[in-house]
């Protein structure tokens, strides 16, 4: 008995192909029916198309039919059977697998990596040095930067089995003012977290709560342009604890240096010079007859 192709399993795990296909009359390799490859597309200078730089590819997978010696025939007009559907009649018909590609731009979350980059120079560069478990998750997410130069981000650290908590987090950011927020919620079986210090840059935040939930914050504090910046988490919790945390960020207005109010200060005098010279041109003008 000859073998048959047409079985779900038997695409599945040839992928659809077949070194020697059958004739259904005497189970004998064709002569005939088989096409010809495609040739081979040139590449781009450099081994790599120029369309595929920089992008990933999603890749859409369809099957079509080709007909071997001794297969029935598929009508034009109608739709090949979906191999992924019921098993049809038995026949000697090959599957052939096809794909399509299309190119995504590369994104970074749900921020552009041009405004990535220009919010890096302003955002935390992180390194947590933690002494939680292996399986903690530790996540930093960056926001956009407004318009007034102010931006936000939130850290925090989720699936805690260690007891003890030591979490450091060093920082830079432009000069300005900086609030801080801390949270802990027992919910949906994670653990409380009793904090024993919450510093950033040696000054403790104050705390508080509101049932379940327990916040640390520190408001209104001064951050110099091109220092360390160092935020110190420690604490005990237990089974499953997370936290999360808040950072807001405000530039400070730029004051002028003696050099800038120097030239302000001519600016303003050769203004009022032109408006005194402009009122006594005024005055000797002769009164019209």
């Amino acid at each position: 008995m000859s073998p048959v192709f047409g079985s779900r399993s038997g695409r599945e795990s040839s992928c659809g192909r077949s070194s020697s296909p059958i004739s259904a009359s005497n189970g004998t390799a064709p002569s005939r029916g088989r096409r010809k490859p495609a040739p081979a597309r040139k590449a781009a200078p450099g081994g790599q198309s120029p369309s595929s730089k920089n992008h990933y590819y999603l890749f859409h997978t369809y099957w079509t039919p080709t007909r071997a010696e001794g297969s029935v025939r598929q009508p034009r007009g109608k739709v090949p059977h979906d191999p992924t559907g019921p098993d049809p009649a038995p026949d000697t018909g090959r599957w052939r697998r096809r794909g399509r590609a299309r190119p995504v731009p590369l994104t970074h979350g749900s921020i552009s990596m041009k405004r990535l980059a220009f919010s890096i120079a302003a955002s935390i560069a992180a390194v947590a040095l933690t002494a939680s478990a292996a399986d903690a998750a530790t996540y930093i997410n960056y926001g956009p930067v407004g318009s007034d130069g102010g931006f936000s981000i939130t850290f925090g650290n989720t699936g805690i089995t260690d007891p003890a908590i030591n979490d450091v987090f060093d920082f830079q950011m432009p000069s300005g003012r900086a609030d801080f927020v801390v949270t802990s919620t027992m919910s949906g079986g994670s653990q409380n977290i009793t904090w024993s210090s919450i510093a950033f840059n040696g000054t403790e935040f104050d705390s508080g709560s509101v049932g379940w939930n327990e916040f640390s914050f520190l408001n209104g504090v001064t951050v110099t342009k091109d220092q360390l910046q160092r935020l110190v988490l420690t604490g005990v919790g237990g089974g499953n604890a997370s936290y999360s945390g808040v950072i807001t960020f405000m530039p400070t207005a730029a004051v002028p240096e003696p050099a800038s109010w120097a030239l302000l200060i001519v600016g303003f005098g050769g203004a009022g010079a032109i408006l005194r010279r402009t009122s006594r041109s005024r005055t000797v003008l002769p009164a019209a007859a």
